[in-house]
């Protein structure tokens, strides 16, 4: 689905979005604007510019946009002469496969004109020479760019004015081609491909945000099921994603126990929204606020409650007595298992009970194998790895209280020392050998058992955040390795009988996107090859070869351009599922990683044939 706004009456209107917490900085940006003393005092507009757009690159579309109006010098640092580079940066993947709808033909002229022949605007009214001056100086008209429109001058001596209403009538504008065609201007059909100089990015967001169709921070059009968003908050449009981040709810506020903050209303300028019976407060209100009182944020407070929870209940743990013994233990469990890891017999010394054909700790199901350890233990979970999977890392450690916070994971298999219930208990029944064999095989069998349907529940592997985390990134770090080796965009593990299949009609939309291959072809366009050293002597002239190696090193720089817009499009934007070839949310390869896990487990957990299809 497109959106076209062309009903532009002049720049300002173009430029003025509706901005439903503008109130929250009116003073500032009214003292920034009419005095002198805020400009000469601010830091951020005087920082180097590497360090500028650093900065700025942290910022979502909607913040670099309230940046921009504050002063007049923000103004200028993020003006399209000065700062398009910052809102291509900073512009999010869900608007990396779009193409170009908003952009003024007249001023990427008279841009490209400022940069490329300032000698012909005058210093201090900046009025454009004539064309007939132009063809004085010797400026021809294949001086121009081919991405650059050549519009007429304005004649000598008049002001050049910038016309940002191309046309009331949506057929007329720019993005359907016309125009753009009669200038010699390519329409650029991916905004994420190659950063193009003279294409303004700040045009493209405040078009789409004046759609009101998309998110005001992500920019996404639609949610995690593919449905489009409808959520509005505070005169917002807010996808679930960033409902989670940038609203708070009471209760987690009033876990803070600020009594500097009863009550909140007293402290916000927006009226809480009511989402699914739950009070949600803007975000950044309630870090304002916190930062009052506190000299933090919100973030920096909840993490600062739970060190001191954590802290409190690492010292219990380090002083208590039962607490060692268990510790003991759980040390033995942890060197049983990975000697079972490794495939052998913790216990080889010890004879199998009547009745038992075999020790208790033997592969007994199907699924329980020493080719799954095997598949596990080559891939994302070394043996040496295998503690911090089974057990917390302050639940091993001498001295809890020195393991960081950080480190301590939101999920662990069940701990089966928790039965030992008292000191006395222990020292008359130490856990034997068989015992402790035991439980480290049943804890290896709930963490690979992926086939369970309890398999993501407490007590598994798929609720041990560290294991799942191992996975993932295994996951990720084969599907980059594809991009790097370009088996992805040779397609080269799909069967050449299928790459006209319409189930791979987004990996060629990808390639198309990135100039790689034509419209209606499966192949991808050759480039010629540079001729063999010294062929000029048999073959060519000399200055045919020249010509023809310094085509063939053009085409080749533009092939290793295609190529990077491409992987950064699959790496970013992908969103087809290779098992179902249907679409998923959000999209990138964090978002199939996900879809896997959660749709299709078996073949997330036990095969890693699977690949991104577009």
């Amino acid at each position: 689905m497109s959106y076209y706004y062309s009903d532009f009456e002049d720049e300002d209107d173009f430029m003025e979005i509706d901005n439903p917490f503008a109130h929250l900085y009116a003073k500032q940006v009214e003292a920034a604007r009419n005095t002198d003393r805020m400009i000469g005092t601010s830091i951020l507009h005087r920082v180097p510019p590497e360090i500028f757009a650093k900065i700025c690159s942290s910022l979502e579309p909607v913040w670099l946009i309230n940046l921009s109006t504050t002063c007049y010098a923000m103004t200028v640092k993020l003006s399209l002469e000065s700062g398009n580079r910052i809102w291509y940066d900073a512009m999010p993947p869900t608007l990396w496969r779009e193409s170009e709808h908003y952009q003024d033909e007249d001023e990427l002229w008279i841009v490209w004109m400022r940069q490329n022949h300032p000698e012909l605007f005058c210093p201090r009214d900046e009025r454009l020479i004539g064309m007939e001056d132009c063809q004085f100086l010797g400026i021809a008209g294949d001086a121009f760019p081919s991405n650059v429109s050549r519009t007429k001058v304005s004649q000598k001596g008049q002001d050049v004015k910038h016309n940002h209403t191309p046309s009331c009538s949506a057929e007329a504008m720019i993005p359907h081609g016309n125009k753009a065609a009669l200038c010699g201007r390519e329409k650029v059909r991916c905004l994420g491909g190659t950063y193009q100089p003279y294409l303004n990015y700040r045009r493209e967001i405040l078009g789409r945000l004046r759609t009101k169709a998309y998110c005001y921070f992500c920019m996404a059009m639609k949610d995690t099921d593919g449905h489009l968003l409808k959520c509005w908050m505070w005169n917002m449009l807010i996808c679930p994603d960033c409902v989670k981040e940038w609203t708070i709810s009471e209760a987690a506020i009033r876990e803070l126990r600020i009594e500097a903050l009863q009550p909140i209303s007293d402290h916000v300028c927006l009226v809480p929204h009511e989402l699914n019976g739950v009070k949600k407060y803007f975000r950044p209100e309630i870090d304002g606020a916190l930062r009052i009182w506190t000299c933090v944020d919100f973030a920096t407070n909840v993490g600062i409650l739970k060190e001191r929870r954590y802290m409190k209940n690492m010292q219990r743990l380090e002083d208590s007595r039962l607490e060692r013994y268990r510790r003991e233990v759980r040390h033995a469990i942890v060197a049983a298992a990975q000697k079972i890891w490794e495939g052998i017999d913790p216990n080889p010394e010890q004879l199998p009970r009547e009745g038992v054909l075999a020790t208790e700790w033997s592969f007994t199901t199907q699924d329980l194998t020493p080719d799954t350890f095997r598949y596990c233990r080559d891939r994302w979970a070394p043996t040496s790895k295998l503690p911090e999977f089974l057990f917390a890392p302050y639940d091993l450690a001498e001295f809890p209280t020195k393991v960081p916070l950080a480190l301590s994971g939101t999920g662990y298999m069940v701990d089966p020392t928790m039965c030992i219930r008292s000191v006395s208990k222990f020292v008359k029944t130490f856990p034997s050998a068989r015992w402790i064999s035991n439980r480290a095989m049943q804890m290896l069998h709930q963490l690979i058992i992926w086939s369970d349907p309890r398999y993501c529940h407490k007590g598994y592997g798929g609720y041990v955040s560290k294991w799942v985390d191992a996975a993932k990134k295994y996951h990720l770090d084969r599907f980059e390795q594809d991009l790097l080796n370009q088996t992805t965009v040779s397609m080269a593990r799909v069967p050449v009988e299928e790459h006209d299949n319409v189930f791979y009609r987004h990996l060629r939309h990808a390639r198309e996107k990135a100039g790689l291959q034509l419209r209606g072809s499966s192949s991808i366009l050759p480039i010629p090859q540079r001729p063999a050293r010294g062929s000029y002597l048999d073959q060519y002239s000399f200055e045919e070869f020249v010509r023809l190696d310094r085509r063939a090193a053009s085409e080749e720089q533009k092939r290793a351009g295609q190529l990077e817009t491409f992987n950064k499009l699959m790496r970013n934007t992908c969103q087809c599922c290779p098992m179902s070839g249907w679409r998923y949310f959000p999209q990138g390869y964090e978002g199939l990683i996900d879809h896997m896990r959660d749709h299709h487990p078996m073949q997330f957990w036990a095969l890693d044939d699977w690949h991104s299809i577009g």
